[in-house]
């Protein structure tokens, strides 16, 4: 049996209608990691109320696995928990996963404050926690990066579309080499910095910029594009482009290109 969780305690995401009243947390803040078909993982979250009232807060989830075998494969309370000041509560919740389940489960879990008028607080504060489980040799991988382009007004860029045709979530990693034709000039820009991850089937823009945020001088220059996957490091992406820049524009653009 498989069954290997990473649970980071960092805020994943945060949205704030106000900042009087973001005085609450949760934690673990993203739940990762690989569970066999069939089998079970439960754990807790963990609300600390650091208010000088008590609070409440409602636990909604949403599914985001393409055609899940089971709709209630995550399960967790709906009724609004209530959190006395300076009080730590755990929430208990249990992953299981179908018999036949493959690829990869996910889901994002809602914890919203609700408000008290009562008290004067009318500002919620709500966390979005995602979940990613991979089911053990049942993965899939496959991206594709097209929609190359290169700026340079404010500062120089390169952005692309980075497809996940995975069965599972994945994260586009690699750099961008830019050198001078004369070999005098050398720049390393990170593909995907932050680790943003893609689910199944999903598209999103991908922005690379110099470390400096500065632009490029007049010349011409030779990128290098070496992209792979973080779950799959021996499936890999590369594209060589030579451009342009003339009065501090690009005037050559590369042809967009599929991943091999």
């Amino acid at each position: 049996m498989t069954k290997l969780f990473s649970i980071c305690f960092f805020i994943y995401a945060v949205i704030i209608a106000g900042t009087s009243y973001a005085n609450y947390s949760i934690t673990p803040s993203r739940l990762e990691g690989e569970l066999t078909a069939g089998n079970t993982h439960s754990g807790v979250f963990k609300i600390q109320n650091n208010y000088p009232m008590s609070i409440k807060v409602k636990i909604t989830w949403k599914d985001f696995t393409i055609d899940p075998l089971a709709p209630d494969w995550l399960e967790i309370t709906a009724e609004p928990v209530e959190i006395p000041s300076n009080v730590t509560v755990a929430v208990p919740y249990t992953i299981t996963l179908p018999e036949n389940a493959s690829g990869g489960y996910f889901a994002r879990i809602y914890f919203a404050q609700l408000a008290d008028e009562t008290v004067g607080n009318t500002f919620v504060v709500r966390y979005n926690i995602p979940i990613y489980v991979s089911i053990p040799d049942t993965q899939k991988y496959g991206f594709t990066m097209n929609s190359i382009e290169w700026e340079n007004t404010r500062e120089f860029r390169c952005s692309y579309i980075v497809e996940n045709k995975s069965n599972v979530h994945c994260r586009v990693a690699g750099n961008i080499t830019l050198s001078s034709t004369d070999n005098t000039t050398v720049h390393i820009m990170a593909i995907n910095q932050s680790r943003r991850p893609l689910m199944p089937e999903q598209g999103a823009t991908y922005y690379s910029i110099l470390d400096d945020r500065s632009k490029l001088a007049d010349g011409t220059y030779k990128a290098v594009i070496n992209a792979h996957l973080e779950e799959k490091t021996d499936l890999v992406w590369t594209e060589s482009v030579t451009f342009q820049i003339k009065d501090g524009a690009v005037i050559k653009q590369p042809e967009p290109k599929d991943n091999d």
